[in-house]
């Protein structure tokens, strides 16, 4: 009977011993788990703020690339505006003479053309800067898709 009495002792201690260890066991999990949520939290943070720069970077860019688009466009009308000066200039010259008055007809279609042209080429010029510009803002809605995405995948995740 002693023995039995012994053993159930020694069985009790043993279970008291297992149970303090399961939960130190249980302790040290727990401490475990919120390091890692906090290094969750803080990577999540980490790269919302990266995202947000690199935004803030595309949006910088695309409105550095309009000015300067802006700014090539304005100095192709100056110099179109300076060649057409140079036309009218020659056809004042040009009308002072009376047997040249035929050809300021022709010079003067000729402008009409060479307008037109003109026009056809900044069309055209303006037309793939439209593209650079068209193709840079997907790009920055793509950017803000997967911004978005990671925004909402990082509070879903909290």
């Amino acid at each position: 009977m002693q023995q039995i009495e012994n053993q159930d002792q020694e069985q009790i201690n043993n279970s008291s011993q297992n149970i303090e260890k399961m939960e130190e066991q249980i302790d040290e999990l727990k401490n475990k788990i919120e390091k890692l949520q906090k290094t969750k939290f803080e990577i999540a943070e980490q790269r919302k703020h990266e995202l947000q720069n690199a935004y803030k970077n595309l949006e910088e860019n695309i409105i550095l690339r309009e000015k300067q688009m802006q700014q090539k466009l304005e100095e192709i009308l100056s110099q179109r505006e300076e060649e057409i000066n140079k036309i009218k200039n020659y056809y004042e010259n040009l009308n002072s003479f009376s047997e040249i008055r035929n050809l300021k007809v022709k010079l003067k279609e000729q402008e009409k053309k060479y307008k037109e042209n003109l026009q056809k080429k900044d069309q055209k010029i303006y037309d793939q800067q439209t593209k650079k510009l068209y193709v840079t803002q997907q790009q920055i809605s793509s950017a803000i898709c997967i911004i978005s995405a990671h925004l909402k995948v990082n509070v879903s995740k909290r």
